[in-house]
């Protein structure tokens, strides 16, 4: 009985998350989800002595979240999954072709969101071919890492124990984010705030908790940096481009001119990024494949902080009292 209420409760967390009319689509995605819960192991039993470190690592890290970022205190990541693939779920979006504009799916809780999460790849790649099938841009992506919203214990998986230890840390603490806050049907809000307390977070916990790791923190500020550069540069390209489809989104040879926009989109990034570059978070940007919702991807996660970075000044840098001053 308490294996059917946990799995009938699935069932609701899963329609609400996502939406879908189908019953197959609710009923694959609370097997995925039911699977994964399922599968969960205590860290004690886990044996890979790597896991083992970035478990310890996870647990200093919530910690450290709870007592000095104020985030909400949880169970979250205090069992272990080990998965069958380096990615937990696969995430489709698109945009229209003549238009840097999200195509959405709405969800009776969270709102309208312009993302679909599949836990099995051959089901997102099918709704791929749905949209594109619709003359729409589309994207794929893998996820290592997601938060239910306090809807279950989120448990750390093995894809996200393949990250480096500071990308770990911050992924933990964004996630934590979204457990502590979040605003319906405005996700570009709540990733934005879970990016700035991430990062922000991430640079707290070396500093306070590992000053002795003078090159992670070295290399978080370098990182720093070129997010700053890369998403400054973006957002002046998306403005161009929006602008180029506004003047030419139905001119017969528009998909012909919209490729060249896109190459020299990647030109200028190779001329004026590329050499100011300190990592090499971006080099591979130049090699990448252009679309508009590769581009509203970019928007989503890497918008301007600025918001959050003067409330958190004007919050005298509490963390709790800048939680409190998010508007609902």
């Amino acid at each position: 009985m308490r294996e059917l209420a946990f799995y009938s409760k699935l069932l609701i967390f899963i329609f609400f998350l996502s939406g879908c009319s189908t019953l197959n689509y609710i009923i694959e995605q609370s097997q995925g989800q039911y699977g994964l819960l399922k599968s969960t192991k205590s860290f004690d039993k886990v044996e890979s002595l790597d896991t083992q470190k970035k478990i310890k690592l996870v647990q200093e890290v919530k910690d450290f979240s709870f007592e000095y970022l104020k985030l909400k205190k949880s169970k979250n990541y205090s069992s272990f999954v080990q998965l069958n693939d380096s990615y937990v779920t696969y995430v489709v979006t698109a945009s229209e072709k003549n238009k840097i504009q999200a195509y959405t799916w709405s969800f009776p809780i969270v709102g309208t969101v312009p993302y679909k999460g599949f836990f099995k790849k051959e089901k997102a790649e099918k709704e791929v071919s749905v949209l594109k099938n619709k003359n729409l841009d589309v994207l794929l992506r893998g996820v290592r890492a997601y938060s239910t919203l306090g809807w279950f214990k989120d448990p750390l998986l093995s894809s996200m124990t393949e990250m480096n230890n500071e990308e770990l840390a911050e992924t933990i603490i964004h996630e934590l984010t979204h457990s502590t806050y979040f605003k319906n049907n405005d996700t570009d809000f709540n990733e934005r705030l879970a990016t700035f307390v991430g990062e922000k977070g991430v640079e707290l916990f070396y500093k306070i908790k590992k000053p002795d790791q003078t090159g992670v923190l070295k290399k978080l500020m370098d990182q720093k940096y070129d997010s700053k550069l890369f998403h400054e540069f973006m957002k002046q390209e998306i403005r161009k481009i929006e602008d180029f489809y506004s003047k030419n989104g139905t001119k017969s040879d528009f998909e012909t001119l919209r490729e060249s926009k896109f190459n020299e989109l990647k030109a200028a990034f190779k001329k004026f990024i590329l050499p100011k570059l300190k990592t090499d978070i971006y080099r591979k940007f130049q090699d990448s494949k252009i679309n508009n919702a590769v581009l509203l991807n970019y928007k989503l996660y890497y918008n301007d902080l600025s918001y959050f970075e003067n409330l958190f000044e004007k919050s005298n840098k509490d963390w709790d009292l800048f939680f409190k001053s998010l508007k609902p």
